[in-house]
C-alpha cells in the first residue's frame, strides 16, 4: 500500500492536499502503513503540494 500511495502522491494524483492526506491517514489508520512510512507520505505530500499563499 506504502508504494501505491508514494506512486500517486509524486504523480499528483490527487485534486488537493488535504484529500492526499485524508488518504493516508485513513491507510495508517487501518494499519495497512507503517508509522515511518506515516511520517515519509506526509513529508511527500508537503513538497509535492504546496501551501498556496493569498494575498
Amino acid at each position: 500500500m506504502y508504494n501505491i500511495l508514494k506512486n500517486l502522491i509524486n504523480v499528483k494524483f490527487y485534486k488537493t492536499k488535504e484529500i492526499a492526506v485524508n488518504k493516508v491517514n485513513v491507510c495508517f489508520g487501518m494499519d495497512t502503513i507503517k508509522e515511518t512510512e506515516y511520517t515519509e507520505l506526509t513529508m511527500l505530500i508537503d513538497t509535492k503540494y504546496p501551501t498556496e499563499v493569498t494575498e
